[in-house]
Order: C-alpha cells, then sequence, then structure tokens
C-alpha cells in the first residue's frame, strides 16, 4: 500500500497565505491523489486522534506556534505554523495578537489538532470555530477558562501543566520576599537618594498558606523549603498532607503569608471575599499568582488601604489594573503586570510539551494534561 510521504512546514507567520503546492492534500511522487484524500477525509469522519489503516499511518494536520525545525518532531505529521504574534502596539502582550496572518481557510478546514500561542487573546482561541475536523486543542497556559466558551462537545482540550511551575513559582517566592523585606521602599527610597534602614519580615520562622496544590503549588512549596518556614496546604479534594477548601477558615488565621495558586472556576471565582480576607492575621501577606477574579478586589482595596493586610498581586481584577486605582498607590500593595509566565524559563518548556503531545499524536498514546473532553488523561 502506498503511504503518503509527509509534506513540509507550511508558515503562516509571514503574512502570506499559503501557495498551491502547500495545498496539494495527498501527493505520490509528483501526482496529486483526489482518491487517496477522499478516503482520507471519510477516515477522519470515523476516527479521533487516530489514522491508521491497514498498517498504514495517514497524516494529521497539526497547526503549531512553533517552526518545525525548531523541535524534534515525527516525520509524519502535516506541520502548519502561525506565531500568533503579540500586538507590538499593545502594553497588555498577553491579550493581544496580530491577527492579519491569521491561517488561510483552506488550511484551517484541515487541521486536527491545535496548539493555541502563548496568551489570553479572544482571536487565537475563537479560531478554534473554524477548524471543522478539530480534535484536540493544547493551551501554553496553566488556565484554560478563556478557551471553555469556543469549544465543541467533541473537542479534547489540554493545559500546559508543568510548564509555567520554575517561572511562577520563582515569581511567587520573589513577591513574598520583596513585600516581606520591604524591597519596594528601598526601590522607591532610591529614587530619591533615601538610605531606608530599618527592620523588616523575614521569610524564616513564617507560616506560609498555599490556596491551591497543583505542579505550581507544588515547585513553590519545593521552593520555600531553604527558607525556614512552615508550609501548609489546601487544595478542592483533601488528601493526606493537604486540607480541603472546607478547611480555609481556620488556616487562614495561622498563616502569616498565603499564596494563590488556584485555577479560575466558579468554585473559585470571588472565593477571596471579605470573610476569607477577614479570617487572616492581622498583617498578613496576600499573594496572587492564579487569576485575578479569584480576589474580590474591592474587598482586598478596604483591607490594605486600612493597612490591617498586605497584597503582592501579578494578577488583578480588573486587568490590566487601570491608572488611578486605589491599588496602586498603597505602601502595602505590590503589583507585578501578569508576568509569572513571562521568563525565560517559558520556552524550552513549552517546546518540550508541544513535541511531547505530538509524539503521542502521531503513535496514537493519549495525550497529556487533558482538562476537558472525552479522552481519558493518562
Amino acid at each position: 500500500m502506498l503511504r503518503k510521504p509527509p509534506r513540509r512546514a507550511v508558515h503562516h507567520d509571514l503574512g502570506r497565505g499559503p501557495t498551491s503546492s502547500d495545498l496539494d492534500l495527498d501527493v505520490v511522487g509528483h501526482h496529486a491523489r483526489p482518491d487517496i484524500f477522499d478516503l482520507r477525509t471519510s477516515l477522519r469522519r470515523l476516527t479521533p486522534l487516530t489514522w491508521a489503516l491497514v498498517g498504514s499511518r495517514l497524516v494529521p494536520d497539526v497547526l503549531i506556534p512553533y517552526p518545525p525545525e525548531s523541535l524534534t518532531l515525527p516525520d509524519r505529521l502535516d506541520v502548519h505554523v502561525w506565531e500568533g504574534r503579540p500586538d507590538r502596539s499593545s502594553q497588555n502582550l498577553l491579550s493581544n495578537i496580530g491577527a492579519a496572518d491569521l491561517p488561510r481557510p483552506e488550511v484551517l478546514d484541515r487541521i486536527e489538532f491545535y496548539v493555541i500561542p502563548y496568551g489570553f487573546a479572544d482571536d487565537a482561541s475563537s479560531l478554534i470555530t473554524r477548524m471543522p475536523r478539530l480534535k484536540a486543542v493544547q493551551t501554553l497556559t496553566a488556565g484554560y477558562e478563556h478557551v471553555l466558551p469556543y469549544l465543541r462537545d467533541d473537542l479534547t482540550l489540554c493545559n500546559a501543566r508543568g510548564v509555567h511551575d520554575a517561572s511562577a513559582a520563582e515569581l511567587a517566592v520573589t513577591l513574598t520576599l520583596a513585600s516581606l523585606r520591604g524591597v519596594p521602599a528601598f526601590v522607591r527610597a532610591q529614587e530619591h537618594g533615601d538610605w531606608r534602614q530599618g527592620w523588616y519580615d523575614s521569610l524564616a520562622d513564617k507560616t506560609v498558606l498555599l490556596v491551591g496544590y497543583g505542579a505550581i503549588g507544588q515547585a513553590i512549596e519545593a521552593r520555600l523549603r531553604p527558607f525556614e518556614c512552615d508550609v501548609l496546604r489546601v487544595a478542592r479534594s483533601a488528601r493526606d498532607g493537604i486540607a480541603g477548601f472546607a478547611s480555609l477558615p481556620e488556616l487562614l488565621g495561622r498563616a502569616d503569608v498565603v499564596i494563590l495558586t488556584c485555577p479560575l472556576t466558579e468554585e473559585t471565582r470571588g472565593m477571596v471575599d471579605a470573610s476569607f480576607l477577614a479570617a487572616m492575621r492581622d498583617g498578613a501577606l496576600l499573594v496572587n499568582v492564579a487569576r485575578g477574579p479569584v480576589v474580590d478586589t474591592e474587598a482586598l482595596t478596604a483591607e490594605v488601604v486600612s493597612g490591617r493586610l498586605r497584597a503582592a498581586l501579578d494578577v488583578t481584577d480588573p486587568e490590566p489594573l487601570p491608572p488611578g486605582h486605589r491599588l496602586w498607590a498603597q505602601p502595602g500593595v505590590l503589583i507585578s503586570p501578569h508576568v509569572g509566565g513571562l521568563s525565560t524559563a517559558f520556552e524550552p518548556r513549552a517546546r518540550r510539551l508541544v513535541q511531547s503531545q505530538l509524539r503521542r499524536l502521531d503513535t496514537g498514546e493519549p495525550l497529556a494534561n487533558i482538562v476537558v473532553g472525552p479522552q481519558v488523561s493518562h
């Protein structure tokens, strides 16, 4: 039986549509084979994510944000590239992409596996609705709430568990240490040549409560261990060594630092409300590297304006935090502009995830990191 040789990758990051050679769907030697294409089309309607036919493998089309030469990929994939380059005119690069170079409809009609370019842009997520043969979607973000509105019942969604652990954990610890040791005040004093000496809090001997204990929460704990602090853990479901959300009122009163790493769900939206904050110790520090809407912004603002609590926020609600908002001016608040994943640690880990998922796709193994859909994650 003839097997279709792999085509070269088609790049859609150059502001052009595919050429006629890009659109040759099945080629043996130099001759188009519409009869094979018809068979391939019929089979795809019958089998999700597995393309086997009497010992031969039919070639799936995938859309990824990385040039194939930068990855180690299986030979038997038709790889199309769309980088979704950020809109450099915007200060919020996570929510704005260059949409002018979108793949042509002829390409979107064939895509069965889509890796969304990093960020939360609607243009990138809504592209899902224009891919009729799409079977699986891979995000490069750990959170995936921004993709859910565009999913169909038959789609499998995988998140980027493991990709942001190092970067987000580093920032969580950085925000914690900087806030406790008074670094923001030092930066402001430096601008005026002010030698600001004094006593500040140490992380040593403090109790840190991790709210959300997935991969990022575990990575934060690993980095906290050398700092001689005690760590408490809370997750949606209680298990050995980890309390459930129902234990939060009691645990909050024991913590000097509360670090949020939970995903944004209907259960966690607004979870950090006035009662949650009231249960925290006087002088405690709230660190949010999760999602802005997990926290009731007005309730938090009231607590930090009073001086009872401190906060270090990588995410806010709304986001970006508008100019003039009271949180900007509070001496007990440190704000970073949603940069938890924006470090040099991101790219190598994201590329390894894409490589691994495409290898699984090629061999017929179950995809990793499945969070929504008909397939079972292993």
